[in-house]
């Protein structure tokens, strides 16, 4: 699995914001597990998952508590499971390229900005994992808090493959730990669904005080199962000067155009059709994407380089 991940350097007052390439919307308060972490710990991203977590045996936990369960009920008081916390594991050096967090023995895929603070400056790192595409990232800083806010897409197959996906907060203790607990889960249907985790902490310290506010979303977006990519090359006088064929999993990284090519088709062919775009030399985004999708039915969105004399 490729990961991406970035090193932002947040010093005093900054802002930054970018983003890397009719929807039913859910909206989690993330601090519903504030019984289950440190109400320091901060919302640092989303550990998506096919199944649940499971941290905790919940047949044993009803087994012992089933007194107080039913004595809370009578009196109407509202009842919350426990979360137990799965910690990720610190690889590398923090400034290295290669520094990750790791939940071992876990399948899922990370969408993540951990931070470190050193010599006055906050340090974050963006961590995502390639299922995550068309992200939007925006941090802000300044003397009275800081903020993150993540934006991404999930594609899938549109069948039988996948169904259902857990959205499992990750946390990272003052300390720098993190960890994930038990999310909830997300039925997939169409024509796209989107789930946002949310938080938003106040605190002082010698009188001054500071807020931080997160924000993760992600949308999942139904799509056909693709059979194959053709790249169509035109001359100017609209003459097609030469057509390639690929499939999913021999998609290029890369491609040069002929010298006269003065325009690019991609045509997408799906299950139920076709879907074209045009590329031209100067264009913001000079590029052909294609998906391969695993064996989950989770899309990689695949770019191809165009490479315009």
């Amino acid at each position: 699995m490729k990961i991406k991940i970035t090193l932002f350097i947040l010093c005093s007052a900054m802002f930054f914001g970018f983003t890397l390439g009719i929807t039913e919307t859910v909206t989690l308060n993330a601090q519903s597990t504030e019984g289950e972490r440190n109400s320091a710990d901060r919302l640092i991203g989303i550990l998506v998952t096919k199944e649940s977590l499971g941290q905790i045996d919940y047949d044993e936990y009803f087994e012992k508590n089933i007194d107080s369960i039913v004595k809370n009920n009578r009196k109407g008081t509202q009842f919350y499971l426990p979360n137990g916390k799965t910690y990720a594991k610190a690889i590398s050096s923090f400034f290295s390229d290669e520094a990750d967090y790791i939940f071992e023995g876990i399948e899922g895929f990370r969408l993540l900005a951990p931070q470190r603070f050193e010599d006055g400056c906050n340090y974050t790192m963006f961590i995502c994992d390639d299922v995550f595409t068309d992200n939007y990232v925006n941090l802000a800083k300044n003397d009275t808090g800081d903020s993150v806010e993540l934006r991404t897409t999930i594609y899938y197959l549109d069948n039988e493959h996948c169904n259902r996906l857990y959205l499992n907060p990750i946390y990272q203790t003052p300390a720098g730990e993190v960890y994930a607990v038990n999310g909830n889960g997300h039925v997939l249907s169409a024509p796209s669904t989107k789930q946002t985790l949310y938080e938003h902490l106040k605190s002082t310290a010698n009188g001054t005080k500071a807020t931080y506010e997160a924000t993760f979303s992600v949308t999942f977006v139904p799509v056909k199962k693709p059979l194959l990519t053709r790249i169509l090359q035109f001359a100017s006088n609209n003459n097609l000067l030469r057509s390639e064929e690929f499939t999913p999993d021999s998609f290029p990284k890369s491609l040069k155009p002929l010298s006269e090519t003065a325009y690019i088709v991609v045509e997408s062919v799906k299950e139920d059709g076709i879907d074209r775009e045009l590329v031209q030399k100067g264009d913001k985004d000079e590029a052909a994407y294609a998906f391969l999708f695993n064996d989950d039915g989770i899309g990689i969105k695949q770019q191809c380089k165009i490479e315009w004399e």
